[in-house]
């Protein structure tokens, strides 16, 4: 209809490759005219790829509460779709055994590559290598295997947080979070501590009773009994860095309930900056990331790693940054 070979019309399609411009007008102008759509089954069976990408988290990961990983796959699946590529959702629960519980787009060979993102069972990840599938770990590192990775500046947003609450007078900050074994949790912990030692505040850096760390998926109710267990054993704070933004929630609720002024007797920050940090009461200072680019990088890395099969290994930093709320004398922000 437009008078062009089947290659022409497939990069003006695709977006890829020289036409010239009234050319493109042309069979772009075809395309609208009759809805052209190619048929995926036929374009996967040219080009060798099968247009779907797999997306892998851990079933608490995706709880109404959390909703930090529900906008890393938004950020993925936004990205996927400007491509023509599927996102296909799958998770995995805590006893993952391969192959039995491997999911069925990895045992149908269904996918190109895998996301995976989170903390999952160490099994998972060591499954996906085995297949020789490119894969990209999102806010998560194996212990032993080196891997393509999208991640948070874990460490400076902690820091940066510490010398904030530094800088308002507090001195006695305490450290509050679950999941300790996961690495983010780590690195945030690791710049809590650096600051306070950068400071000349050895003693409280390296102070365990201040320190409240769980080896239990975080929850708020991690955050509400973690302060609680502190002023219970009458641990003099004047300010807690939390984990996470699930955490500070169950902090603030706790500290409350007990009627402790927030900020004035104790500061809160949280880490992640979801949804509903800005609509506590009071609002919740946080550190914010990026979620929604988590997911975009990771699909760009994605496609680097299908382009150029032969290349390193690859790690995107994501940087964070303070939002400053009521929780440590700021003020409500929108």
């Amino acid at each position: 209809m437009a008078g062009v070979s089947v290659s022409t019309v497939s990069l003006v399609h695709s977006k890829r490759g020289y036409v010239s411009a009234k050319t493109r007008v042309k069979v772009e102008k075809v395309i609208a005219k009759h809805n052209y759509h190619p048929k995926q089954s036929a374009r996967n069976l040219a080009s060798g790829r099968t247009g779907n990408i797999g997306f892998i988290l851990s079933d608490i990961h995706l709880s109404s509460t959390e909703m930090f990983y529900s906008r890393v796959l938004l950020g993925a699946e936004l990205e996927a779709r400007k491509r023509d590529y599927y996102i296909l959702l799958t998770t995995a629960d805590e006893g993952f055994q391969p192959p039995k519980d491997a999911p069925r787009f990895l045992k149908s060979g269904d996918v190109d590559a895998v996301i995976i993102a989170g903390s999952v069972p160490n099994e998972l990840i060591e499954y996906v290598q085995e297949l020789k599938l490119p894969y990209v770990l999102v806010d998560y590192r194996h212990p032993a295997i080196k891997s393509n990775l999208v991640l948070i500046e874990n460490f400076d947003g902690a820091h940066v947080a510490v010398n904030h609450l530094l800088d308002n007078g507090h001195k006695q900050i305490a450290f509050v979070g679950g999941s300790f074994n996961h690495s983010s949790i780590q690195e945030r912990f690791r710049g809590y501590q650096a600051a306070l030692l950068s400071s000349g505040l050895d003693e409280v850096a390296n102070n365990k009773s201040i320190h409240y760390l769980v080896q239990q998926e975080i929850t708020t109710q991690i955050g509400f009994d973690g302060i609680c267990e502190l002023l219970d054993n009458n641990v003099k704070i004047d300010a807690v860095v939390c984990a996470n933004d699930t955490t500070a929630i169950g902090c603030l609720q706790a500290l409350k309930q007990r009627q402790i002024s927030i900020p004035q007797d104790i500061a809160v920050v949280g880490f992640d900056d979801i949804a509903y940090a800005r609509d506590t009461d009071p609002s919740l200072t946080t550190v914010h990331v990026p979620k929604l680019e988590m997911g975009i990088q990771a699909v760009r890395l994605i496609f680097d790693l299908l382009d150029h099969p032969l290349s390193g290994l690859q790690s995107r930093i994501i940087n964070t940054e303070l939002v400053v709320r009521e929780s440590t004398n700021g003020i409500k922000q929108d």
